[in-house]
């Protein structure tokens, strides 16, 4: 867990296995340029926590000013190789319940609120260290691999018990059934938890994922969610995933991606390893010319060894941002690998986002051959938990991931034009015209985890899928429609719009025309008693009283509420939603 302050102090909490996990956290912190870590909290000594946190003392690249441990010193080899480190690279510190990390941050405070100085038992998830951060009306509680014991403790203790309501919860022991017990949960009350587990483990517990889910809190997870950032300015916050990616070349099947360009690049397989062999300082590899513009942040990484002999070098990188023409938009090198071992490059923020942009690889300052494998461009995705949070983002260009659930309330036979989804919120058209999403959803499913950005037109709010996502979380659900009037549909439509895209319900309404027959893609406008207007639009092509009689008696209309431009309309999705008062099932019949 890295935290970067206002003042631009960073902060890291445990550091991940001592291999490749750990190595991507050394790798990240200089892809950031980042040369010293001013404080370091070890939040236990076991593996899993530590070992990345002996590569980041092993780097000479890195400085750390403050290390922070438990003090409780576990039996292994790792562990007494993490104590010696952190003595001859930092200064430790072994902080008890109260104490503060000393920041030049006015407005941020970070406070370890447990063990206690009296605690003294053989248990390290007992003995971990519990940190609070707050920075104005923000505050996370991070809390390391602490069980029951540790919470209990934390809830018993008046004092503390006052420090634990937090807007973000790290959830403990990786959402171990040992943590994260219901009192623990209701007392932090968080809007946000965040799960750090790793692919193909135990963990998180499905008890712990459904506890959280009943207290309504948004979860994030690292083993599904990957890389989780989140950002505040102290009031509200951001939670987004700033790797997703968009494009993944392996280079790995033996012969150049499709529509990719090479000079002089041998696609070889030795021992089992294949990769892209830059063989001469005249090679290079460019990617197809791309439309970047839709996407937030791009991030480009990638591995790169040496081959053979010779002088060190790196691969270089241009990006062109107008097709290829010219290569000025960006430069960088690649780590220099001295072996056949390969090094990881970024991610590395890519400075263009335009509709032609290329990217290329060199090995003009590489006197050795290069291997290249492991392309991947990604962009940063925000997370929001409900459509009334989406609706609020329109036109401004950016991804957004659904994580809250939604529910399908009207959905032609075709999936692939516009459907309408709503949450306990509001709702939202679904223009999934371009045929983004392909799953089969139907009506009545509910839904989470979509992808894509949000726009205005003719007055309605869209949501444009970006990416084939989302998944069926249950069947055959139900909304039941707001009775509202017409006035309420003006007021709502000069002011939030929360109405729009909801099932609705308005009554006692009569045809202002006559001798007409529902046909598709037809407006028909009824009136109410107050003689205000509302148009019923027969949205989809295929609804079944298509070819039927308008009533011209009083009728109660239930449908999904949308406009055009600025006229207010509801789309009836069978006949049943045009209710005859006089209890007559047929309305079409008289």
């Amino acid at each position: 867990i890295f935290i970067e302050t206002p003042c631009e102090m960073y902060v890291l909490i445990d550091a991940g296995e001592n291999d490749h996990r750990g190595q991507r956290v050394v790798d990240y912190l200089k892809n950031r340029g980042i040369e010293k870590i001013d404080k370091v909290v070890a939040t236990h000594q076991h593996a899993d926590h530590i070992g990345g946190l002996v590569r980041i003392y092993q780097d000479e690249d890195l400085e750390v000013g403050v290390t922070y441990d438990s003090g409780y010193e576990y039996g292994s080899d790792l562990a007494e190789t993490f104590r010696d480190k952190a003595e001859d690279h930092s200064e430790v510190k072994t902080p008890r319940a109260f104490d503060t990390i000393s920041l030049e941050c006015e407005d941020t405070i970070m406070t370890f609120i447990h063990p206690y100085e009296e605690a003294d038992k053989d248990d390290e998830h007992y003995m971990n260290l519990v940190l609070k951060v707050e920075y104005n009306n923000f505050s996370a509680i991070f809390t390391g691999d602490a069980e029951e014991a540790a919470e209990d403790a934390m809830l018993d203790d008046e004092q503390t018990r006052s420090y634990l309501p937090s807007r973000l919860l790290k959830v403990g022991h990786h959402g171990s059934e040992t943590s994260t017990s219901q009192d623990f949960l209701d007392e932090v009350s968080p809007e946000v938890a965040v799960i750090q587990a790793g692919k193909g483990h135990d963990h998180p517990r499905q008890l712990i994922l459904d506890r959280l889910d009943d207290a309504g809190i948004k979860t994030m997870r690292t083993d599904k969610d990957g890389f989780i950032r989140v950002t505040t300015d102290g009031e509200t916050y951001m939670v987004t995933r700033p790797y997703e990616p968009f494009l993944t070349e392996s280079l790995q099947d033996g012969s150049r991606p499709e529509d990719w360009q090479d000079f002089e690049i041998d696609w070889r397989e030795d021992f089992g390893d294949q990769y892209a062999l830059f063989e001469t300082e005249e090679s290079y590899l460019k990617t197809p010319v791309m439309d970047l513009s839709k996407y937030n942040n791009i991030h480009l990484s990638f591995e790169v060894a040496k081959f053979g002999g010779g002088d060190d070098g790196p691969l270089t990188v241009e990006v062109s941002g107008d097709g290829g023409d010219t290569w000025d938009v960006q430069e960088f090198n690649s780590p220099v690998p001295p072996d056949a071992s390969y090094l990881k490059s970024g991610p590395t923020l890519i400075e263009t986002t335009g509709e032609e942009v290329q990217i290329r690889w060199t090995r003009e300052e590489s006197p050795s051959a290069k291997r290249l494998k492991n392309i991947v461009l990604s962009r940063e995705v925000i997370i929001v938990d409900d459509i009334s949070r989406l609706r609020n983002k329109k036109n401004d260009g950016k991804e957004y991931n659904l994580k809250g659930n939604a529910i399908i309330t009207f959905m032609g036979s075709d999936p692939l034009q516009h459907w309408f989804i709503q949450d306990d919120t509001t709702g939202i058209l679904v223009d999934n015209e371009a045929g983004i999403i392909q799953n089969d959803f139907e009506e009545k499913d509910k839904i989470t985890n979509l992808i894509g950005t949000v726009i205005m037109n003719d007055n309605m709010v869209r949501f444009l899928p970006t990416q084939d996502e989302g998944e069926v979380v249950s069947y055959d659900n139900s909304v039941a429609p707001q009775t509202v009037t017409i006035s309420d549909l003006e007021d709502d439509f000069a002011g939030e719009r929360l109405l729009q895209s909801t099932l609705i319900r308005i009554e006692n309404l009569d045809f202002a025309g006559e001798n007409m027959t529902f046909a598709s893609r037809e407006g028909y406008v009824f009136q109410d008693e107050e003689n205000k207007e509302i148009e019923l639009f027969t949205y989809f092509s295929d609804l079944d009283y298509q070819g039927e009689p308008v009533p011209e008696n009083t009728v109660h209309l239930i449908g999904v509420h949308g406009v055009a431009n600025e006229t207010l309309q509801i789309y009836t999705r069978k006949d049943d939603d045009i209710e005859d008062p006089s209890g007559v099932d047929d309305w079409f019949l008289y």
